[in-house]
């Protein structure tokens, strides 16, 4: 399911903090095994004198090298916005019937299989409407928006449950954002990270060729993949609605997710 590719992600870059701790083991074992087909087995005191070489001041010329590497696989998350609006002559009045509204939608996500725990009120709105064509402008009515997040993650039928939920309510609904994302990306982070290390290894080779010199040993090596962001989700074209009594599956494409990494090497080297 997974595959190496170099496209971000995106577009959008993820939880990338918790997989730290693979980072470094990831580095450590790629760089140990590349590095040993270009060595022969060091004789006596051979550690003493990489560790010379990479010391300050020991004259033995250095190269400091960047990799950087790319992974993906299909999302397993899907986190979309949706509003409850109403209006009614008075303020309760509005917030009564969109309380009434958002029950009603939360529980249509429930009996699709969406827990509460990924259901979260963000957003609520009371707002007057007023009539401009008098003067001063008299208020007509109130509008309340009530904002949920909700996480699906069923990908298979995550479509259905946006299309159940739309009809629950009918035109009191609204779709205004969609974002894909990946659960647990440290599978994922861990192949990009492997790949940026063998890309580093592969230039730090070529460049100690070119000068002539052969690749020593390693001195450093630091994960520099830039901090996770949080999940932005996508505006849509249009806010989506539905009559009363639709409830069509919305056709939903996942696409894949892309997941960077990008580190530092530095080498000694040997005449």
């Amino acid at each position: 399911m997974r595959q190496v590719a170099e496209p971000a992600g995106a577009t959008r870059v993820l939880r990338r903090g918790a997989v730290l701790g693979v980072a470094a083991l990831v580095i450590a074992s790629v760089v140990a095994s590349s590095l040993a087909i270009s060595r022969s087995t060091p004789a006596a005191g051979a550690g003493s004198a990489g560790i010379s070489s990479c010391a300050a001041g020991s004259g033995a010329a250095r190269i400091t090298v960047h990799g950087t590497g790319t992974a993906s696989g299909p999302p397993d998350l899907l986190t979309i916005v949706m509003s409850v609006n109403t209006t009614a002559p008075s303020a309760t009045g509005a917030l009564s019937e969109n309380n009434a509204d958002a029950a009603t939608l939360i529980t249509s996500l429930g009996r699709d299989g969406v827990s509460g725990g990924d259901v979260q009120t963000t957003g609520l709105s009371i707002q007057p409407r007023y009539d401009y064509q008098t003067t001063p402008a008299t208020i007509t009515g109130y509008s309340v928006s009530d904002t949920l997040t909700i996480q699906l993650r069923n990908m298979s039928s995550a479509g259905a449950a946006i299309g159940t939920a739309a009809a629950s309510i009918g035109n009191a609904i609204s779709l205004t954002s969609m974002g894909f994302s990946l659960s647990n990306d440290s599978s994922i982070a861990a192949t990009a990270r492997e790949v940026a290390v063998r890309q580093a290894i592969s230039y730090a080779r070529a460049v100690a060729s070119a000068s002539g010199r052969r690749l020593g040993p390693l001195c450093s090596a630091t994960d520099v993949t830039p901090p996770a962001t949080s999940l932005e989700s996508l505006p849509l074209a249009a806010n989506y609605q539905a009559e009363a009594g639709a409830a069509s599956p919305v056709p939903v494409q996942g696409g894949a997710e892309v997941v960077n990494a990008t580190v530092t090497m530095t080498f000694a080297t040997k005449a």
